[in-house]
């Protein structure tokens, strides 16, 4: 199984930690929230001194709160939602389902927004598993907003 990697950048400039850790880790897919790095840049920085070359599935979305940078084509994203984004990553023969989430701040927000959210976001994943013929999912994500929350 490939590594994955998530972080919630909370808007800090970390190339360099982000680069360290990718290739410590040797991640085939990373999955940063709040990021407000220089996606071209990072993407640079990644591929110095590398023969395999990492790339972003950002496409045309403006509004993204997730960004993939993957060094396979064997990722592609499947949908991107305002709380979280679909991808499909293939291993060894088979799909995996990559369904990452980020909710919004908890500030202007109470309890029963963030059991919407995850209730969206759970039937958004089961739609796509009946889409796609399997539940080989992993979920990643910024838990602590919504588990806070519950008691």
């Amino acid at each position: 199984m490939p590594n994955f990697l998530f972080w919630n950048t909370h808007g800090k400039r970390i190339h360099d930690q982000v680069r360290t850790l990718a290739i410590e880790r040797n991640a085939a897919l990373i999955i940063l929230a709040e990021c407000k790095l220089d996606i071209d840049r990072l993407i640079e920085f990644l591929n110095r001194e590398r023969s395999q070359q990492y790339e972003t599935s950002l496409g045309e979305l403006s509004t993204r709160k997730l960004v993939f940078i993957h060094n396979s084509n064997e990722f592609h994203l499947i949908r991107d939602w305002s709380f979280g984004s679909f991808g499909a990553f293939n291993t060894g023969g088979r799909e995996v389902i990559i369904a990452a989430i980020h909710f919004p701040s908890k500030r202007d927000r109470g309890d029963s927004d963030f059991r919407s959210y995850a209730e969206i976001f759970r039937n958004e994943l089961e739609k796509i598993e009946q889409e796609r013929g399997h539940s080989r999912s992993v979920i990643v994500g910024d838990f602590k907003r919504f588990l806070s929350t519950t008691n």
